[in-house]
């Protein structure tokens, strides 16, 4: 018997917790429980074995009586959802589901809804927290693959999000049924939705120097609606920042790391991560990565788990994204999960700004959902070399301006700004707070 003391009338349900199962999942005491009143002999026994499990979320017996059964489990923090993940990200947490499913069948039960959902990243580990969709019994193979694994005619579930075709799902379940060690062979077969022939191919035409480099990036461009993985970062070589204090940006970006010594950073535009690699090599406990293009953040999410870094990552652009995720938009937006005290966004607003069609009004008022006290960010003036005056295309940007650009900021970050030199001249960095 557990002698904690639990009063369940300050229990808070999650609204995403159904109870259809019996347990509900929620918060008492800034903590994360679940009450389980159905089957709880099953799940003391899951408890018994769950460290062996390191794919499942940490839990623990905390309460128990003879109606219900309270489980404490770990906190996670910076949660993503599988919209938010790159392919390696998606390929990882299917593969993580199957293993945890294969251990679980040993011990005499299954994942009875794995939907993708139920999984996230505790920065680069995939981490899967519903506990409670964990059923004693046995299941074959194949019908798992169909009924759980791929949800059989529900949404959000593993075939809609790495795209398995009808074709392909009824051939995995036939040799699932042959195989001796079907989740072996599943875990397999989903290693080829990692990253596709045809994209290593167009990568390394991206990457090549001269005309075909050029041509492929306009086809790439022009065809987003095809080339739905790549972006004009796609190849993009994102230079280490050098720790010597060898220009103006590095310089001042490290100044204000040692000097405001943030617990965790948000790195908006990330592209493979340097920056968010920097702060944590300068003190920051943890970063949030956040960058339209997926082959930069494989790349960034590889580089975390060689070294374990507490980088989360997630595949977002801050200007269009959905108020509510999932099928049934029954989950928390981005900015309510992914958002900081201290936010860097980093040769972001001409892309947004002058090269694309949004105010500085517009960018100031996303920006202000994800940083919720200090933020830096680089100014690139319509006199850069990399921009063309006050007129792009044929389109007027005489409204590009950095009094402008602060005088919307400052709507929404009302405090004392400061600007800081950039490099290369004319570039700045700005501080804002609020």
């Amino acid at each position: 018997m557990n002698y904690n003391k639990f009063d369940i009338n300050k229990f808070k349900p999650f609204q995403t917790s159904s109870g259809l199962d019996g347990n509900f999942a929620g918060s008492y005491e800034d903590k994360l429980f679940r009450i389980i009143k159905n089957n709880k002999p099953n799940y003391k026994d899951i408890l018994n074995f769950s460290d062996q499990l390191n794919d499942l979320v940490k839990s623990k017996l905390y309460y128990e009586d003879e109606n219900v059964l309270v489980v404490e489990h770990e906190k996670l923090g910076n949660i993503t959802y599988y919209t938010e993940w790159t392919k390696k990200q998606r390929e990882a947490s299917a593969k993580t589901v199957v293993n945890l499913q294969s251990n679980l069948v040993s011990k005499g039960y299954y994942l009875n809804d794995p939907h993708a959902f139920n999984i996230t990243f505790k920065y680069h580990q995939p981490i899967y927290f519903d506990f409670g969709s964990i059923r004693k019994g046995k299941i074959t193979p194949s019908w798992w693959f169909i009924k759980c694994f791929c949800g059989w005619t529900e949404m959000d579930y593993w075939d809609s999000v790495l795209k398995i075709n009808r074709i392909h799902k009824i051939w995995i379940a036939f040799r699932m049924g042959l195989s001796q060690k079907p989740y072996e062979y599943l875990s397999n077969k989903l290693t080829k939705y990692e990253f596709y022939f045809a994209e290593k191919k167009i990568i390394n035409l991206l990457n090549k120097k001269g005309f075909i480099g050029r041509l492929t990036r306009k086809v790439v461009n022009t065809l987003p609606f095809i080339f739905k993985n790549f972006s004009n970062w796609t190849d993009y070589e994102q230079k280490i920042p050098a720790l010597n204090f060898d220009n103006e940006r590095n310089k001042n970006i490290l100044e204000l790391f040692r000097k405001i010594k943030p617990q965790r950073i948000l790195d908006i535009g990330a592209n493979k991560g340097v920056f968010s690699s920097l702060a944590l090599d300068n003190g920051v406990e943890e970063a949030i990565a956040i960058d339209l293009d997926n082959h930069s953040l494989d790349f960034l999410f590889n580089e975390a788990k060689k070294f374990d870094k507490k980088i989360t990552i997630a595949r977002l652009n801050i200007m269009s994204y959905p108020d509510k995720s999932g099928y049934y938009q029954s989950y928390f937006p981005a900015h309510e999960r992914l958002n900081s005290d201290f936010t860097i966004c980093l040769a972001v607003v001409h892309h947004v700004c002058y090269f694309g069609n949004f105010s500085f009004e517009e960018l100031a008022e996303r920006l202000n959902r994800f940083a919720t006290k200090i933020l830096i960010v680089e100014f690139v003036p319509y006199d850069d070399a990399h921009l063309t005056g006050p007129i792009y295309k044929g389109k007027d940007r005489s409204w590009y301006t950095l009094e402008n650009f602060i005088s919307a900021m400052k709507t929404r970050f009302p405090n004392e700004h400061k600007i800081f030199p950039s490099t290369p001249s004319p570039r700045m960095l700005i501080k804002f707070s609020k």
